[in-house]
């Protein structure tokens, strides 16, 4: 170019120094590279190729590289130190557009095992609102927990979870796994709550009575002679839930339009920590049936036997041989385990162990310690 021209290639841009910490001790004219310097194209682009290679293709697995020993003195910035690399496999696959899938594998302890030789970006925003990361590498590892999945269900109703990771899946998901799945997704299930609202239980004021049972439910005008009441219960409706149930706005208005209208409403306030029962001659859908208190069993008396048993672990089989024959004499009935060198005898018998101590006292100095 043309300030290439005027000023030089290098331009003073680019010094280097005999070592690390040496800089401070040189001027700046006998550390600059410059047009006339020997070699400068390698000592400049040569680092410039050196630390390309180290970063962005090194760090995605792209390259391998490899180094010489440093030595004591090495020129700053490094030249020379890398001395050759080569393409790896995973390098091609991306240059030729051959990017293997990632396998996915549910485990019974409800870890999720991904494995990809790249970050799988999309998969991965699909798994982690329903789990937790433990590790995250070549094999990245998820834990699926109650809490993010049922907060992700409440989010989506018409997410499958179970089928989303089966789909996913390379093998078939444990059982457990499954079971378990389906009863989060059953907290999980959304609901509406009101507040301020009421329930209003009865069935639709009519103007007079109709032998066709559907005229109950058909719409009603306010242009209708004596159906106004049922014009107002219908505006105030924001939910029908059957013929006879709906939940309506501002319900005490509701309630004093009723009234004034000639029926006889029944208004029942529920407090903040539990609901109010209805008077006991209402008729309610919500009355709640009398339940008869089973009688109270009465309780039987049983006598149990406890009975403790003693055992004692030997160093040698000879040696609990001689207790063993001792026990027998004594009429003990020892449970003797000759694999694990034991003998286990009733409480009642721990005399006899002390008499076979004595007669042995002359040949061994036995002492028995309680094992933790």
């Amino acid at each position: 170019s043309k300030y290439d021209r005027l000023k030089g290639r290098y331009d003073n841009n680019f010094r280097e120094y005999p070592g690390q910490n040496d800089h401070y001790m040189v001027k700046d004219e006998d550390s600059a590279i410059t047009e006339k310097t020997p070699d400068a194209f390698e000592r400049v682009e040569g680092r410039f190729v050196e630390r390309f290679l180290e970063g962005a293709p090194f760090n995605l697995g792209y390259v391998d590289v490899a180094y010489r020993e440093r030595g004591a003195r090495e020129l700053n910035p490094e030249l020379g130190m890398l001395r050759a690399f080569r393409v790896r496999p995973r390098f091609l696959s991306v240059a030729e557009g051959r990017i293997p899938q990632p396998k996915v594998t549910v485990q019974p302890n409800f870890e999720i095992h991904v494995e990809s030789e790249f970050y799988a970006a999309g998969l991965m925003d699909t798994l982690m609102p329903l789990a937790e990361p433990v590790t995250q590498d070549t094999v990245t590892i998820l834990k699926l927990e109650k809490k993010q999945v049922t907060t992700r269900l409440a989010q989506d109703d018409k997410l499958d979870v179970v089928a989303l990771l089966a789909a996913l899946s390379h093998n078939p998901l444990p059982a457990n796994v499954v079971a378990e799945l389906d009863e989060w997704s059953g907290h999980a299930e959304a609901f509406t709550l009101y507040t301020g609202f009421g329930l209003l239980e009865g069935k639709p004021v009519t103007a007079k009575a109709s032998k066709d049972a559907s005229a109950a439910d058909a719409p009603v005008t306010e242009d209708a002679e004596g159906n106004r009441l049922q014009v107002a219960i219908d505006k105030a409706t924001v939910e029908r839930i059957s013929p006879s149930l709906r939940i309506v706005s501002r319900p005490a208005k509701l309630f004093a339009r009723m009234e004034k209208d000639g029926q006889i409403p029944l208004l029942i306030t529920h407090g903040e920590a539990a609901f109010s029962a209805p008077p006991a001659r209402a008729v309610t859908v919500f009355r709640k049936a009398a339940i008869a208190r089973p009688a109270k069993q009465k309780r039987k008396s049983v006598d149990l036997t406890r009975e403790t048993h003693i055992v004692l672990h030997f160093p040698s089989a000879d040696l609990m041989e001689i207790f063993r024959e001792g026990l027998s004499r004594a009429r003990c009935a020892p449970e003797v385990d000759r694999q694990r060198r034991t003998i286990s005898f009733p409480k009642s018998c721990e005399g006899h162990i002390n008499d076979i101590i004595g007669s042995l006292k002359d040949e061994y100095r036995i002492r028995i310690e309680d094992k933790q």
